[in-house]
């Protein structure tokens, strides 16, 4: 037998997965192989004993079907949120930060929705000693929009957010963005008189994208998941600037 090869298998690993079509052709291959369309020898084989050959098929479609996804979402664009900060300014106005307070700052960049095109979590109002408030933006259609927000059951818009980022000798805030979640968080909390976090202060809220909508939805697992996981960090924290930890860096 010679050897062979299936002309659909590149473009089903490079550009799409394979279709019912792609497995008839693969399958005709074979059969070809084996004998040519009128062999004796395959013709005498029944129809359950040809099925391993399919399933051979469908598993290697579901070997390469990562690969395929993978390369769909790896080109992503290159956008200089610094360059757009004119823009970002005139998309949040005045509406959110009176004049004296507002001052444009691009905090953190990454693909939060899974679109390709980079995300900003944007600084844009300084208010009081040491909290800022911070604004997730959006490129839709090559516009700069703020990005939209709704309650846990998404019947409800919630019209201004407050990501707040900052902290003092007592009190802090930040807020963070999970790309690989696709999702954005803030997580406040507060420490006594012995710098100790009082547990039940810290708290942390989180949206993750919903892709029909085009909103970030707040989530109250994925709320429960950082806060469970970031107040033990930050009780750590507070601790060994108390009293330095070894192996603390």
């Amino acid at each position: 037998m010679g050897y062979f090869e299936f002309p659909a298998m590149a473009a089903g690993v490079t550009d799409r997965l394979w279709d019912v079509n792609d497995l008839s052709g693969a399958l005709g291959i074979l059969r070809a192989a084996e004998g040519g369309k009128g062999s004796v020898m395959y013709k005498e084989i029944p129809l359950y004993a040809q099925c391993p050959l399919l399933l051979f098929s469908i598993s290697l479609l579901l070997l390469f079907e990562p690969f395929a996804q993978h390369k769909q979402h790896s080109t992503q664009r290159t956008v200089d949120w610094k360059a757009l900060t004119p823009q970002v300014q005139a998309a949040l106005g005045s509406e959110f930060c009176d004049e004296k307070s507002r001052s444009i700052d691009i905090i953190k960049i990454a693909d939060v929705t899974g679109d390709g095109i980079p995300d900003a979590l944007v600084d844009y109002c300084h208010m009081g000693a040491y909290t800022d408030h911070l604004m997730q933006m959006r490129l839709e259609r090559g516009n700069l929009v703020v990005a939209k927000f709704r309650d846990e059951r998404g019947m409800k818009k919630i019209d201004h957010i407050e990501f707040l980022d900052g902290a003092s000798v007592r009190n802090g805030a930040s807020t963070k963005l999970l790309p690989e979640r696709h999702a954005i968080y803030m997580i406040s909390w507060h420490a006594d008189d012995s710098g100790e976090l009082e547990m039940q202060t810290c708290g942390a809220q989180a949206y993750v994208w919903n892709q029909k909508s085009q909103t970030f939805d707040a989530n109250r697992m994925l709320s429960n998941e950082v806060t469970q996981r970031e107040c033990r960090r930050i009780q750590r924290e507070l601790r060994c600037l108390a009293q330095p930890c070894p192996n603390s860096k």
